[in-house]
């Protein structure tokens, strides 16, 4: 009985793992932005010429910021969080000298986020 709840235990802990984890073929770049990804789930609420879009997307984390594995892919994509651009739930990320911010929004119709260029004054 004992090595049945091992494996059962076992299974169980695959399956969280395998599900939660995200992968490169998970993600494409924004329309707007072709180097920053975007999750394929995510529907494209809104786009405008200035750069500006809206996704429908959970992308909210335990702690209210950005998801783990999705905060991870963006780093693996080769953007650098700028710590001292954030402010609450607005995040700056860095490439190349380009400047993305991402705004992570959560409400009871639905989480979302936007990015947009982030204008460094």
């Amino acid at each position: 009985m004992k090595k049945v709840k091992t494996l059962l235990l076992f299974l169980i802990l695959i399956a969280i793992v395998g599900c939660s984890n995200s992968n490169e073929s998970d993600f494409e770049g924004s329309s707007s932005f072709p180097e920053f990804p975007i999750p394929v789930e995510a529907e494209l609420a809104e786009s405008r010429e200035d750069g500006y879009e809206k996704y429908l997307y959970n992308a909210i984390g335990n702690n209210g910021g950005i998801r783990e594995d999705y905060y991870e892919i963006i780093e693996s994509w080769g953007w650098e969080i700028q710590e001292d651009l954030q402010m609450g739930s607005y995040y700056v990320f860095k490439k190349d000298g380009q400047f993305i911010g991402m705004t992570i929004h959560g409400s009871s119709e639905g989480d979302f986020f936007t990015i947009s260029e982030h204008k460094n004054n």
